[in-house]
């Protein structure tokens, strides 16, 4: 069988032709989505949702490097934030509206051009700048032996304050824990038996919390 070499000239562009098409397919589906990857790709995408499992939105999200903030953004709707652009070593992530009480997820480190879900449950709170101050205190008392052990079984013994008004037992940490109302006045003994006693003595300052350290030796 002969064949024209007009023909074969045919078949031969035709062949290039879909050769140059697949050529210019892989490379139109291949260079845009590289510089598409480029141009969206973000280190971490941060999900916070309040204790019920609702998205929190409005949140604001802090990335921290060396100690220096240097990127703040705010959860959507949805309870997402996304920080697009940091460093290659670690960081940490800080999630809410104030120092008390925030959530910090600490040594972070970005996967290579892959995003790193970071999933928080936050409660809001507050430091407290618009809430008054209590009047009442109270008093969180720690006794220990000479060699810094807890010593439960220890007694608060005080005529100062009223029965209920706290425990007056330590416990397995070594500690009592009383209330006393503004200006009230604690003086008291704490014993223990086998042990030598000693004075506890405080007043309430105006919303003042205070923790004491009692120290009993053994006789």
């Amino acid at each position: 069988m002969t064949v024209s070499s007009s023909r074969l000239s045919r078949r031969g562009a035709i062949a290039h032709t879909v050769a140059a098409r697949c050529l210019c397919a892989l490379l139109v589906s291949c260079v845009p989505l590289t510089a598409a990857e480029g141009a969206t790709y973000c280190a971490y995408e941060v999900r916070v949702n309040e204790p019920s499992g609702k998205p929190f939105a409005g949140v604001p999200i802090l990335l921290v490097h060396n100690g220096a903030q240097i990127a703040e953004t705010r959860t959507d709707a949805t309870g997402k934030a996304r920080i697009c652009d940091a460093p290659l070593d670690a960081v940490s992530i800080a999630v809410g509206f104030d120092i008390c009480g925030s959530v910090v997820v600490r040594d972070l480190v970005p996967l290579w051009l892959r995003t790193r879900q970071v999933f928080v449950t936050y409660v809001r709170s507050t430091c407290g700048e618009f809430v008054s101050f209590p009047a009442d205190c109270h008093l969180l008392v720690r006794v220990v032996d000479d060699k810094g052990r807890f010593l439960p079984g220890a007694r608060l013994g005080s005529k100062t304050l009223e029965i209920g008004s706290g425990s007056d037992v330590s416990d397995e940490f070594g500690r009592m824990f009383r209330y006393l109302k503004e200006h009230e006045k604690l003086d008291g003994v704490v014993t223990k038996e086998g042990y030598g006693s000693s004075p506890l003595s405080t007043k309430c300052s105006i919303g003042a919390d205070t923790e004491m350290k009692v120290i009993l030796r053994k006789q």
